[in-house]
């Protein structure tokens, strides 16, 4: 798996390097040990859409969603955050 900011600082989580290289930020991209869905980390079995650039993580969708609901920023997505800055 890898891992990139896009340009609207949004992480995301692919299997094909291909799709990484395309649409991450300043080309950085850094592979990965964990799941994805819907090209979004999943972190003790749920989808987390996660803001770099406000340091926001949601769960149950995203930040204009109704039903998400913001969370405490996992520690793996820090860990990736950090090497993709």
């Amino acid at each position: 798996m890898y891992a990139y900011l896009d340009k609207y600082q949004i992480l995301h989580v692919v299997n094909d390097f291909e799709v990484a290289e395309e649409y991450a930020l300043n080309k950085k991209i850094v592979e990965v040990d964990i799941e994805e869905e819907h090209g979004y980390p999943v972190i003790n079995k749920q989808s987390v859409v996660y803001y770099a650039e406000d340091g926001a993580a949601f769960i149950y969708g995203n930040r204009t969603d109704k039903r998400a609901k913001q969370i405490v920023t996992p520690e793996e997505i820090t860990k990736i955050v950090n090497k993709l800055k």
